[in-house]
């Protein structure tokens, strides 16, 4: 490159050399590039616009992290090849002793990635948080390396060099890549604690997830050795939820942990971490029986309950009860056909007496007499005298006009009302419109008669509807009329 004045220094001349290295570098194996020139000249790979066509700037990453007061570290993730390999640098600085020191190593992008996280941990603890600082990221053109992607994400983000599709494609990856690593592997359950176990790149286990154990049993359980359920046997699986992802549910039976698909498990029902689940597998379809508190049950019409009646009344309706299960017993009409006529006259001289006693109560006690009105009103019309007829119609007629007036609640003083307010006959129609609407009508169809008057209106609108395409009338179709004779001007002969 050259300066305003003209002048090529041997730096860029070295410089313009380390360039053509780096872009021939195929991408196979990161030990291709020149490690010691990248340690001789780092900010090539810093400054993305200066080289074309060296390592994309996706793959590129730098993470500050600070030990201590004086001691200040990086680390620089420069390339990830096709074969999981990582050119990372590390370099230090003493601010005490003002001394700077830097090393390169290829690394797997496991190790790589641990490194990563440890800095960031790091960074964390010492209160610098390097990926928070925006003005920072931005004045070195450098983003924090949260995942490497891998090899068949690279060659797709190497057909998008420097844009910001394969910027995206990267980032997608690299949490993709997060998501792999951090892979749920064991469920440890102890002391009411349900802990679930990750390995964090590092060689150790880490806890992504602590909820209750919501009753499972202790133990530590390997999610990679569990069973694969079987679905063309037909079992029954019945156990406790140990632990759910996007794809699959962990089921434990007894002592033995089995798997199956959360696609087919939530059409039924949505596990929850500690709660019962019983799978049926029937020609390879999971079956989960509906529970008696998660089935759907319509709602019920309220229940009426009989209203409290009062000792005489109830009195009154065993006796009718009693007096009449003895009259039926000596009825004339149960007597069989073939039975001898001394007999049935016996029975018939049995049944008169009842009726006579029966009589004899009618017309003593009302209560009595209203029940059997109630249960047997032709007998009642045979024995009660008129005095007591006439007793028990008022008694049933007030009843009516008591049950009238509680069904048309409000009626009598909305009349009232509208009297006073409203002086014209519209104003009270509508007013009484309106209040319709919210109380109880004078009469309730039921649904015999309501399928009934349904009927009656299919049938009349059946016989009166018309062609939906008729011949038009006469006059849109009038016939031509022929050429009027016209009168002829002048004189003729």
């Amino acid at each position: 490159m050259e300066h305003e004045d003209n002048y090529v220094s041997f730096e860029e001349i070295q410089y313009n050399e380390l360039s053509n290295q780096v872009a021939k570098w195929s991408g196979t194996s990161v030990s291709d590039l020149p490690s010691g020139a990248i340690h001789e000249w780092p900010s090539i790979f810093t400054d993305s616009d200066r080289v074309a066509n060296t390592v994309p700037e996706q793959y590129r990453g730098l993470v500050n992290g600070e030990r201590g007061a004086d001691i200040e570290s990086q680390i620089r993730i420069y390339a990830v090849d096709t074969q999981g390999n990582a050119l990372v640098e590390k370099r230090e600085s003493d601010k005490y002793l003002d001394a700077n020191g830097s090393s390169i190593h290829i690394v797997t992008k496991e190790q790589a990635f641990a490194m990563v996280e440890q800095y960031r941990r790091d960074a964390v603890r010492s209160g610098l948080d390097s990926a928070s600082d925006a003005d920072m990221a931005n004045r070195q053109n450098v983003r924090e390396h949260r995942a490497l992607p891998s090899a068949g994400e690279a060659d797709v983000a190497n057909q998008f060099k420097g844009t910001a599709s394969a910027e995206k494609l990267a980032i997608r990856g690299a949490e993709a890549a997060v998501e792999e690593k951090m892979q749920a592997q064991y469920v440890s359950v102890a002391d009411g604690v349900r802990r679930v176990e990750a390995p964090d790149g590092e060689g150790y286990l880490k806890a992504v997830e602590t909820s209750d154990s919501n009753g499972l049993p202790n133990g530590r359980y390997d999610l990679t050795k569990a069973i694969e359920a079987n679905r063309q046997a037909d079992r029954t699986y019945d156990g406790q939820v140990l632990h759910k992802d996007k794809e699959s549910v962990y089921h434990l039976v007894g002592e033995e942990l089995f798997k199956h698909s959360m696609f087919e498990i939530a059409k039924h029902k949505l596990p929850e971490i500690g709660s019962h689940l019983a799978v049926t597998y029937a020609a390879g379809i999971p079956q989960i029986p509906v529970e008696a508190t998660a089935a759907y049950v319509a709602p019920q019409p309220p229940h009426h309950t009989r209203p409290v009646e009062s000792m005489e009344a109830n009195r009154a309706r065993a006796e009718v009860a009693k007096d009449l299960q003895v009259l039926f017993a000596h009825d004339p009409r149960v007597v069989d056909k073939l039975s001898a006529s001394s007999e049935a006259g016996a029975r018939g001289a049995a049944a008169g007496a009842q009726i006579d006693a029966i009589a004899a109560k009618v017309n003593v006690h009302q209560e009595y007499a209203g029940e059997l009105k109630r249960v047997s009103p032709d007998l009642f019309e045979k024995t009660a005298s008129p005095a007591m007829k006439e007793r028990i119609a008022t008694m049933v007629e007030v009843a009516e006009r008591a049950d009238q007036a509680k069904t048309l609640t409000g009626k009598t003083q909305a009349e009232s009302g509208d009297k006073q307010q409203h002086g014209n006959g519209d104003q009270k129609k509508d007013v009484e419109k309106e209040r319709r609407g919210f109380q109880v009508p004078s009469h309730i169809r039921t649904s015999v008669e309501a399928r009934t008057q349904q009927a009656r209106d299919l049938l009349t609108k059946a016989h009166t509807l018309q062609p939906l395409y008729a011949a038009q009338p006469q006059r849109d179709h009038q016939r031509p009329k022929p050429p009027a004779a016209t009168k002829k001007r002048g004189m003729s002969r």
